[in-house]
């Protein structure tokens, strides 16, 4: 895993992991905390998105995010070489993956809050496993504030589920969303329903649309 070190000696993480983490496995690497400048965000979307392929690889099924404002540009929870490789026909779907993180935020802080400074995109896209999951965190858009809900950029989606001949399928989200056109969008990539979605109590403020379901 490119990047990341050896863990030992990191609190187990259902006793809490350190703020600025992001663990797989027994492998944990540093994230950028309280940081919004370009290279902060860039950095620490590779060191997640390297902790979410290595967990892939290694067929783990947890990604852990400690708690921090993260400023982040946009990744994927999916494997390599499915919608990076084709984003309109993705052909891996045999996985699942669980980013967790150390809690809902509600834009204070307090817990794991990833930020992105462009919300004209889709910045937290989750592929196209079986029984996927994001849990614990909030998603917002780190910027200012538009003049309206109507005003927000048209293909800006904070949670983006994947649709595709053969998933997404059973996926659950325990979830913040802040600030983006869409909170959540099913389908985004192709005219397909994510089956059997589950939220838990979301929590979608600042958004023109909620949840588009496709």
């Amino acid at each position: 895993m490119t990047g990341l070190s050896n863990g030992s000696g990191l609190a187990d993480v259902d006793s809490g992991l350190p703020p600025g983490r992001v663990v797989a496995g027994g492998i944990v690497d540093t994230l950028a905390v309280n940081d919004s400048s370009a290279s902060a965000r860039e950095a620490n979307a590779e060191t997640i998105q390297a902790a979410i392929d290595y967990a892939h690889a290694n067929a783990l099924g947890v990604i852990d995010i400690g708690s921090g404002v993260i400023h982040s540009d946009p990744f994927y929870l999916d494997a390599p070489g499915n919608l990076r490789s084709g984003l309109a026909t993705p052909t891996i779907f045999n996985f699942s993956m669980h980013l967790r993180g150390a809690g809902r935020t509600g834009g204070t802080g307090h817990g794991t809050e990833l930020r992105f400074a462009d919300n004209s995109t889709p910045v937290l896209i989750v592929g196209t496993g079986q029984g996927m999951k994001v849990t614990g965190l909030t998603v917002m858009y780190g910027g200012a504030a538009p003049s309206s809900r109507a005003a927000l950029p048209p293909n800006g989606i904070g949670i983006a589920l994947a649709g595709g001949s053969g998933g997404l399928s059973r996926c659950e989200l325990d979830v913040d969303v802040i600030g983006f056109r869409t909170g959540v969008k099913t389908g985004f990539n192709s005219d397909s329903l994510c089956d059997a979605l589950t939220m838990w109590r979301p929590f979608i403020k600042d958004c023109l649309i909620a949840v588009d379901i496709g």
